[in-house]
């Protein structure tokens, strides 16, 4: 298979697994220029920058902003996945903004771990193991998203989640995931929970 066809099917393949993603537009993924097509060879060029250890941390940022720009959303998440494989804490904190703020919605489910109280399973179990936001509105410049009665703040790769008595703070693991401490309706303790970007 050549690359071409590869890079092709890897852009298909992320689009088809991104999770209720939202209608991308300018201001959700802070583009002045608007929205552009690339072709694949441009594409494969940049993503190749991207995740060039050896190239100038400049450059790379800015092959990521061009791709993140990218009107196809399969682009966007290549782009996304190749930075947040990155050791640029810079680069990696940019691509996991753009990746909240596309969302349509974030679902924290809660990982039923041994050892917590009753009164935490119970609250667990009250809600069928876990809790779906609907993303309302997104502030790009911010870096917060407004949901029913809380919103959802990002800063580097870390999210938190504050919703009338539930909280929650959760962090960017290498594999993709978020993961942390999520706590329900003012129980005392918090319960772990992970958060899938795609």
């Amino acid at each position: 298979m050549t690359a071409s066809r590869i890079l092709a099917a890897g852009l298909i393949a992320l689009t088809i697994g991104a999770v209720s993603p939202a209608k991308a537009d300018d201001e959700i993924l802070g583009c002045p220029d608007g929205l552009q097509s690339y072709p694949q060879e441009q594409v494969k060029e940049q993503v190749g920058v991207v995740r060039d250890t050896g190239q100038d941390p400049f450059l790379r940022m800015l092959a990521l902003e061009e791709l993140l720009c990218a009107s196809t959303q399969g682009v966007r998440m290549f782009a996304i996945r190749a930075a947040l494989e990155s050791q640029d804490e810079t680069l990696r904190a940019r691509a996991f903004l753009a990746a909240v703020m596309q969302r349509a919605n974030l679902v924290v489910e809660f990982d039923r771990a041994e050892g917590l109280k009753k009164q935490t399973y119970d609250a667990i179990n009250a809600r069928g193991g876990a809790i779906a936001f609907e993303i309302r509105k997104r502030d790009y410049a911010e870096k917060t998203l407004t949901i029913y009665n809380g919103k959802i703040d990002v800063s580097g790769v870390v999210l938190s989640i504050s919703q009338r008595g539930s909280k929650g703070a959760f962090e960017l693991q290498p594999d993709g995931a978020l993961k942390g401490l999520f706590y329900i309706d003012k129980v005392e303790e918090g319960a772990p929970a992970t958060i899938k970007l795609y």
